[in-house]
């Protein structure tokens, strides 16, 4: 729900999952290109310490305030200082915070997120009945 599909041709850089991150070509430069600002720096990369590097991936609208943007590795599950949004092998993944757990994105706390639950059945079972 509002994300993004994977990229779609392997020329591409990005994820292959569903997500929101960018995809885009190569451009054939190294992450060591000097530069004063992101100005100087191919897209997607930014200029830090006069450097042009891929920035850190994202969490959707910053966990809403509500928990703390983790990076995981796809390979081993655990946490990891940093994700590149060249980098497939991890993700960026929001930690809520114990009023709004359960939620992907920390965007709703337990009441809102049982009556969305309670609603979702609620249409199931609707469904069901005209089905039946």
């Amino acid at each position: 729900a509002n994300t993004c599909g994977g990229c779609k041709s392997k020329a591409y850089i990005g994820d292959s999952f569903d997500s929101n991150s960018p995809c885009f070509l190569p451009d054939g430069t190294l992450n060591s290109t000097y530069c004063r600002t992101s100005f100087d720096c191919t897209y997607p990369r930014v200029c830090m310490n006069h450097i042009c590097i891929f920035p850190s991936k994202n969490c959707t609208n910053q966990c809403y305030g509500h928990g703390t943007c983790l990076f995981v590795d796809l390979n081993t599950g655990l946490s990891i200082p940093d994700c590149r949004i060249n980098d497939e092998q991890c993700i960026s993944k929001c930690h809520c915070d114990d009023a709004h757990s359960g939620s992907q994105w920390c965007n709703l706390n337990r009441d809102e997120l049982e009556l969305k639950k309670a609603m979702r059945m609620q249409a199931i079972d609707n469904v069901d009945y005209l089905m039946s």
